[in-house]
């Protein structure tokens, strides 16, 4: 009778406290491979059973692996059991329209009562309508630029064709039925080969806003991470001053843009120098709201180390121990030194919208 008692005291608490933690966002990858090759992504799937990860150290090889239906499922339910409902954000390292089981993950984590936001190459679209239209929130569909730049970026013949064919089935398969997707986002990231086409991007988002009954169509233009790392390789350059009037044209075409950061004069310079810049070096919020969840199961953010795996562990106990709390309090200081934060930083897109200027660093 005691024992039970507490028992059920250690759980009260625990769902009592869950419900105060600043956990708004889990971001996962539902598998480590992907359809395409784009010159400018940092990891990649390649090879028969390898997955191709791009990194700082180099280029290792990594079994493909896909995260488990049954896994995921268990945690949705124990969060919502605790009533903590954060948005879940697929993306990451992998395709998520590759995962064998993504239409059962996606329907019960909706069915749970969670927001669920996508990012996609769009590659697939068609084979996943009903799943996009009843379970997802918003689908982010990548496309970096009319048809053959697009399909040379991503080195996939007819991609540009296939995905805007398959955008074109969902919007007329949302026509007439309900459904929870309340928004497509086309996503253009911002290269050499493409820099200067956006204005072209731009129109085309406005053709397809007209043909949209019932689902807005927005638009967001991505710089890239590592630009000069990608020209170099590449023998590219970009002509800021063009780059800058293209994105001057893509505002007033679309008034509502998200450019992601949206910089201008000698903050676009920076950006694109080759050396490390950091858009705001004493602010950081994503690392206390946000977690990541990796494809094999491990829990982290950011640059954190690991703070455990999901095959081991319950996301509430990764969620209560004291690894993630250690690690947002030493970024924090790190903020408020006055150095700031490390080049590990380097062009951080969620500091989008706390640029700070140059003559205030």
């Amino acid at each position: 009778m005691t024992q039970s008692k507490n028992k059920n005291n250690v759980e009260n608490n625990k769902n009592s406290s869950a419900q105060n933690l600043n956990l708004t966002s889990l971001k996962f990858d539902l598998i480590n491979n992907c359809n395409y090759r784009c010159s400018f992504c940092p990891y990649y799937g390649e090879g028969e059973g390898k997955g191709r990860v791009i990194s700082s150290e180099g280029i290792r090889q990594e079994p493909i692996q896909a995260i488990d239906l049954e896994l995921l499922t268990s945690m949705f339910e124990e969060l919502s059991q605790t009533n903590l409902f954060p948005a879940i954000k697929i993306s990451g390292w992998g395709e998520g329209l590759l995962h064998p089981n993504f239409d059962q993950i996606v329907q019960n984590a909706h069915g749970l009562g969670f927001k669920i936001r996508m990012i996609s190459n769009g590659y697939l679209t068609e084979h996943h309508l009903e799943s996009i239209l009843q379970n997802l929130d918003a689908y982010v569909v990548s496309i970096h630029g009319p048809p053959q730049i697009h399909n040379k970026i991503v080195k996939v013949k007819n991609a540009y064709e296939k995905t805007m064919a398959g955008i074109t089935k969902l919007l007329e398969a949302s026509t007439g039925v309900e459904n929870s997707l309340s928004e497509v986002i086309l996503t253009f990231t911002i290269a050499p080969n493409n820099f200067l086409h956006l204005t072209e991007q731009a129109h085309l988002v406005k053709e397809l806003q007209h043909k949209s009954r019932k689902i807005p169509i927005q638009a967001r233009f991505q710089h890239d991470y590592f630009p000069s790392t990608n020209y170099e390789a590449t023998n590219e350059t970009y002509n800021l001053a063009s780059l800058e009037q293209e994105l001057t044209e893509v505002k007033k075409l679309l008034p509502q843009v998200k450019i992601i950061p949206e910089l201008a004069g000698s903050l676009l310079e920076a950006y694109y120098a080759k050396t490390p810049f950091i858009l705001n070096p004493h602010k950081c919020d994503r690392v206390a709201h946000e977690l990541e969840i990796r494809s094999n199961g491990d829990v982290y953010t950011c640059k954190s180390d690991l703070f455990g795996n999901l095959y081991q562990q319950s996301i509430l106990d990764i969620l209560h121990g004291p690894k993630w709390k250690k690690f947002v309090d030493s970024v924090q200081k790190e903020a408020q030194s006055s150095n700031g934060l490390s080049s590990g930083c380097d062009r951080c897109c969620y500091q989008a919208d706390y640029i700070l200027p140059i003559n205030k660093r």
